[in-house]
């Protein structure tokens, strides 16, 4: 009747027996100094793995984002860079003074645009809600000018844009009263997204 258990029992003890007699095999013999190549080194765990995401500042550079805004503007981490959730670039003339009411300051007079990626929070359907949000406020183009951009891409305002591509979502910002706006959007993002990664 006990059978079964007393099976069971003795296996685990053969097992346990077994591995403690390669143990003590592994040991070093009295009268024998323990070297470090008797003692194989125990495997490191291995940490989870962090995805390394680009910078903004590296999706785009300086160099690139002076040609696509017309003119020379210095590339410096915003307030949200929180590598490896999300990052942040700011263009910005390096003669441009702002005191205070940053963007609305900049309007028309220098060039400057702002550059945040939250990686892994453009889901398009989270994206799409937000966009029919937008559009119910402000009429859009019966032409949209960001079609074909990324999986998923809007207008929050007037000179703000959302693209939503692979799972992540990019945020390009300009001053108040821009001008071309979905076109220099179009522009910053082709540049960046061979290199969103």
């Amino acid at each position: 009747m006990h059978s079964r258990p007393v099976i069971a029992l003795s296996f685990f003890l053969g097992a346990l027996a077994s591995s403690g007699c390669s143990r003590q095999e592994a040991a070093p013999s009295a009268g024998t100094p323990a070297t470090t190549a008797d003692a194989p080194a125990a495997p490191a765990a291995a940490a989870p793995a962090t995805a390394q995401h680009a910078r903004a500042c590296e999706l785009v550079t300086a160099s690139e984002m002076s040609t696509i805004l017309g003119g020379t503007v210095q590339a410096t981490a915003g307030g949200n860079e929180r590598p490896p959730a999300a990052t942040e670039c700011i263009y910005q003339s390096p003669t441009a003074q702002t005191t205070g009411s940053g963007l609305d300051e900049l309007a028309g007079t220098n060039p400057y645009a702002e550059v945040e990626v939250d990686w892994g929070g453009g889901d398009p359907e989270v994206v799409g809600g937000a966009a029919n949000l937008a559009n119910a406020a402000a009429q859009m183009d019966a032409a949209d000018p960001l079609k074909g951009l990324g999986d998923r891409a809007y207008k929050v305002t007037a000179d703000q844009v959302f693209i939503s591509t692979h799972g992540n979502l990019m945020m390009i910002r300009f001053p108040r009263r821009s001008e071309n706006v979905a076109q220099t959007a179009r522009r910053i993002f082709e540049t960046a997204q061979p290199r969103m990664h």
